[in-house]
């Protein structure tokens, strides 16, 4: 489904190795929500999501590593980058459709103006949550999933 992202990373010159760590949204938010049925994928140089994938799609989360050179701008995810005020996103629509090869923007169901305001996930309070997470949790700098465990939940 989204055969780009699985492929290897391409290294640029002048670039660092950022981490990615993947969070089940069922750890953060109540699994009988509708928004708890995905993944978040954080990156580690802005702390921020980048992307999302479904719940059931965790092909994703083999992507524990993005190329970035913040001296040159440039971040091998630019393209499809979800957090919209990073300073090397260059978000496009259509490059973010293109990863998803048996769906169109419009079966995609994405809103008209997006790429312009920021998404719910990386505003507010949510915008500061993930790099307190990463924190707490352990995974930054290497990154890796944050699964959802339904015999220790204790909501």
């Amino acid at each position: 489904m989204i055969e780009k992202i699985t492929g290897g990373n391409i290294e640029h010159p002048s670039s660092i190795s950022v981490g990615v760590t993947w969070v089940d949204a069922r750890t953060i938010i109540n699994p009988d929500k509708k928004r708890a049925n995905a993944y978040f994928g954080v990156c580690h140089f802005s702390d921020r999501v980048w992307a999302i994938t479904p719940i059931d799609w965790d092909k994703a989360t083999m992507i524990t590593t993005i190329y970035v050179s913040p001296t040159e701008q440039y971040c091998e995810r630019a393209g499809m980058c979800l957090n919209f005020k990073c300073k090397l996103n260059r978000f496009n629509k259509d490059v973010f459709a293109s990863y998803f090869k048996d769906c169109g923007a419009f079966s995609l169901g994405l809103p008209q103006n997006l790429g312009v305001k920021d998404l719910w996930f990386n505003e507010g309070k949510w915008g500061v949550f993930w790099g307190k997470l990463l924190e707490k949790s352990g995974m930054k700098p290497e990154g890796g999933v944050l699964k959802y465990n339904e015999q220790a939940d204790k909501r």
